[in-house]
């Protein structure tokens, strides 16, 4: 496995992060199983020190797993919601827990969508959209759907994805791509 020096600074806290949130959930078993205390000092100090850290026992393993998935933001609840559709690889239980990470997406405060959308439109909302209701249609794990009506008063539909979400997934993306070769 790769060391900690074949890691950009932002990969390692990253990864970090993600190891303290599944050591958190009472996966530290998982975290040494895989290796991820090999590719980081942070990582191994994290285990030595919290590794067999009692989990919250009111919570069933697939509870947790959910929790943990839902932590780690976007990537992971993705994961998560395709595990969900594989009965041939999970038992029953967590199926039907990880089930809930289609249904129970919290939503972001369309103040702070609107921030996202004008950053991408490099101006004020109001030079394309008359309005957008603050009530969202729907919410996933990277965007919100809300209603909106464009300057010309047509009727729309605007997905807007979650702020600061793009760094986290392409971090996601490169170190499951490495862990997975």
């Amino acid at each position: 496995m790769p060391g900690k020096q074949s890691f950009a600074a932002r990969d390692m806290r990253r990864l970090t992060e993600i190891a303290a949130i599944l050591i958190a959930h009472g996966f530290g078993d998982l975290v040494r199983q895989s290796g991820l205390e090999t590719w980081g000092a942070g990582i191994a100090q994290l285990l030595r020190r919290n590794g067999s850290a009692p989990h919250d026992h009111r919570m069933s393993g697939p509870e947790r797993l959910r929790c943990a998935l839902e932590e780690l933001g976007p990537t992971f609840v993705k994961l998560g919601q395709i595990l969900a559709s594989r009965a041939d690889l999970l038992p029953p239980a967590y199926i039907e827990e990880l089930a809930h990470l289609r249904d129970r997406v919290g939503t972001v405060d369309s103040a702070d969508l609107i921030v996202e959308v004008e950053a991408d439109l490099e101006g004020p909302l109001t030079e394309v959209f008359e309005a957008i209701e603050p009530a969202p249609l729907a919410a996933g794990s990277i965007a919100q759907v809300h209603r909106a009506r464009l300057q010309s008063g047509e009727e729309v539909v605007l997905k807007i994805r979650r702020p600061g979400i793009m760094p986290v997934i392409e971090a996601d993306l490169r170190l499951l791509l490495r862990l997975a070769s």
